[in-house]
């Protein structure tokens, strides 16, 4: 018997998967919301000499996430003691929260299943792990630019893992320009990340959202993709903007989502075009420095903050 919980859905998945590639199709039963009680102890039990083994999926089971009634208690002591007897089958709980509800019924879970959490992985740690991954598949890729790639990717690792399934696909070096024409448009809602401190224009904000995001696990060279892509996203757009033409038809030219594009324009109503290409240059500097003196990498972004943001 198995208890798979946690916040990462992917790494679930993943889990489940291992456990299900053990019995043939026809011998996997699945139970998802709102699971009837009665039914699942009835399947648990039954029993037939002539039958293999199952696999039996329950999915965000109510007792995991709410508690239990006087009324219910009867129900879910007969599903215990199936459980307890239960030595044929395998029973798989999977509860998507790193939260458990406490009564008589996951009491018992957790005294007597076999425990595997899925927890979201940290930033610094997902960038090695990606990096890692792609090499393992002889793509060729820096690390660096496998932190713009994560920069550009949303909080999800199943669609982050399908995308670097398509930069696997291309045998060739793995540039940001390749990146950018291949990899799918996101919307980023990140409300509490860097680039929108960046947006306000406030140093005081700029600078403690860059402290908070070192504490969170994040790594700098993803800190960096993230104002780098802000920056060029937004000389972009400037220069079609002086062409005429509208956020749809900047869009369709950039291929990228025109809430990117509408948030470009608002970006070029707090820096000017020559702002945006001083900040540009000393990135493209600050990138050279941080690959030579990787010992100084913090004092050499901070630096970079206090010059350009400093005086806001």
């Amino acid at each position: 018997m198995f208890l798979i919980y946690g916040t990462e859905s992917f790494l679930i998945k993943q889990n489940v998967n291992e456990i299900k590639e053990k019995f043939n199709e026809n011998d996997i039963i699945k139970f998802e919301e709102n699971v009837d009680i009665s039914e699942l102890t009835e399947t648990i039990s039954f029993k037939s000499l002539f039958s293999p083994a199952r696999l039996i999926i329950v999915e965000n089971f109510s007792a995991l996430s709410e508690k239990i009634t006087k009324k219910e208690e009867q129900k879910f002591q007969n599903l215990i003691s199936a459980l307890s007897n239960e030595d044929v089958n395998q029973v798989v709980f999977v509860h998507g929260s790193d939260k458990i509800t406490k009564n008589l019924f996951s009491d018992f879970l957790l005294s007597n299943a076999k425990q595997i959490k899925c927890e979201k992985i940290a930033q610094k740690d997902l960038t090695s792990q990606v990096y890692t991954y792609l090499n393992e598949n002889k793509v060729k890729i820096n690390r660096e630019d496998v932190a713009y790639f994560l920069s550009k990717m949303p909080d999800d690792l199943n669609i982050i893992m399908q995308e670097c399934d398509k930069l696997i696909s291309f045998k060739g070096t793995i540039s940001r320009n390749f990146i950018d024409k291949s990899v799918s448009d996101y919307i980023l809602n990140d409300p509490f990340g860097i680039s929108n401190a960046i947006e306000t224009k406030n140093f005081k904000f700029i600078y403690g959202k860059y402290r908070e995001k070192m504490k969170e696990g994040d790594v700098l060279p993803l800190v960096i993709a993230q104002i780098s892509s802000i920056f060029i996203l937004a000389h972009q757009v400037y220069n079609l903007k002086k062409l005429n033409l509208n956020a749809v038809q900047i869009s369709k030219e950039l291929n990228v989502h025109e809430y990117r594009v509408k948030k470009a324009f608002a970006f070029l109503n707090k820096y000017s075009i020559i702002e945006i290409k001083k900040i540009l240059k000393d990135l493209d500097i600050l990138d050279k420095h941080l690959k030579t003196f990787t010992d100084q990498n913090n004092e050499i972004f901070e630096s970079f903050l206090i010059k350009n943001f400093a005086r806001y």
